[in-house]
């Protein structure tokens, strides 16, 4: 149910203010005031342009009106003080009725305060609403819904008021504190949950250890670390745009050039020591890349069919936003994978217990390929660039 009340009220304003010059891009003119009252004096183009922005002012409202009565389901209700003008909402559907209905909410049919079902009371007015003193004529149809239309006369008088005793209330207040307890608990741990999150984020005990990678000549760790993180993004960014069909030359150059991307982004220096870095960043994704073509997991590789190549995902999970980037999603035969590239140094004795702790990982990339493709058993594997091993978790 919706109710709109004070319909009455002029919102048609017919004195938009205008600035000394405004320009209507329509029409291609200019509109020109000067002055105010007595004094001003404006052409004949602002004259136009005024009546222009009080018409669409007065199409918003309407607009307005539009959107506020469509809002109820099953009933609405208008009240206002009767009137039939041009610059009212109850004038508007005054005029709105007798256009689509042939009504005239004024008319006597409406207005009258004749007999009644117990009949006339002192004075001549009744108790009763127009649609029990008049029955039918009191509504009317208008398209699918049927339309009750009351007036009422406030003659001033104040009726008296019947003083209600206040009850007792039989209230378990306890369980009131408890349910509001419970609510702030949860709204505090709400705040305290960041927003988002990702697959390494959501279990503490699936960090990897990150690597360091020696550099000539540097001493400090975070130097080193910087540049093995370096020499993961050199990897992922070959592979991005790598068809699996090229030679190594091609490689070497792919390398180089991310090589220098990947320093100049990841690691602020001057001169030398950005040369001298690229130099050990292109080294060692070379190695490891040159290690993974012709591995078993290379050649599945050349003979699928890719999906996609950094595919970024996001997608609600457990109350958070769950994000992160798929590194290849490939078809090989009938069957949906996913892959993970990962550069760190691993033994082969050591890849069923490493895979097993990428578990979260595995479920939040299936369940976003689920969502997005509608697939219902992709697998999930881990490929080891450095010794050139896919495992499936």
């Amino acid at each position: 149910m919706v109710i709109l009340s004070n319909l009455h009220g002029e919102v048609k304003k017919d004195s938009e203010v205008l600035d000394s010059a405004v320009f209507d891009w329509t029409t291609s003119t200019t509109g020109v005031l000067i002055g105010k009252g007595s004094q001003q004096v404006r052409n004949l183009q602002s004259i136009v342009i005024e009546k222009k922005l009080n018409d669409r002012s007065w199409e918003e409202e309407k607009r307005v009106l539009y959107v506020a009565m469509t809002r109820a389901k099953e009933r609405l209700i208008l009240t206002g003080a009767l009137k039939d003008d041009d610059k009212s909402y109850i004038g508007l559907i005054t005029k709105a009725v007798r256009d689509a209905a042939g009504v005239e909410l004024g008319e006597e049919t409406f207005l009258s305060y004749g007999k009644t079902k117990e009949g006339e009371t002192e004075g001549g007015k009744s108790p009763f609403p127009l649609r029990e003193r008049a029955g039918a004529e009191g509504r009317f149809p208008l398209g699918t819904a049927e339309v009750f239309v009351e007036h009422f006369r406030f003659d001033g008088a104040r009726r008296h008021q019947k003083t209600v005793k206040a009850g007792e209330m039989d209230a378990d207040w306890a369980s009131y504190i408890g349910t509001w307890k419970k609510r702030k608990e949860a709204m505090d741990a709400a705040a305290r949950t960041e927003l988002f999150t990702s697959p390494s984020a959501i279990s503490g005990e699936e960090a990897i250890p990150e690597e360091t990678l020696a550099v000539p000549g540097e001493k400090s760790p975070a130097v080193s670390l910087g540049l093995a993180a370096a020499v993961g993004s050199v990897c992922h960014r070959v592979l991005e745009g790598w068809d699996f069909q090229g030679t190594r030359e091609e490689l070497d150059r792919s390398v180089e050039l991310s090589a220098a991307w990947a320093t100049t982004t990841e690691k602020v220096g001057e001169g030398a020591v950005i040369q001298q870095q690229a130099a050990c960043v292109k080294a060692e994704a070379l190695k490891i890349l040159s290690g993974f073509i012709g591995s078993e997991a290379y050649k599945e590789l050349q003979g699928a069919q890719i999906l996609g190549r950094e595919i970024p995902i996001l997608l609600k999970w457990n109350g958070q936003i769950m994000r992160g980037v798929i590194d290849i999603l490939y078809k090989k035969d009938d069957r949906i994978v996913i892959a993970d590239y990962k550069t760190g140094r691993v033994e082969m004795s050591e890849l069923a217990a490493i895979a097993g702790k990428y578990g979260h990982q595995k479920d939040v990339y299936i369940e976003a390929v689920k969502r997005g493709l509608g697939i219902d058993n992709p697998e999930f594997k881990l490929i080891f660039l450095r010794i050139g091993e896919a495992i499936s978790v």
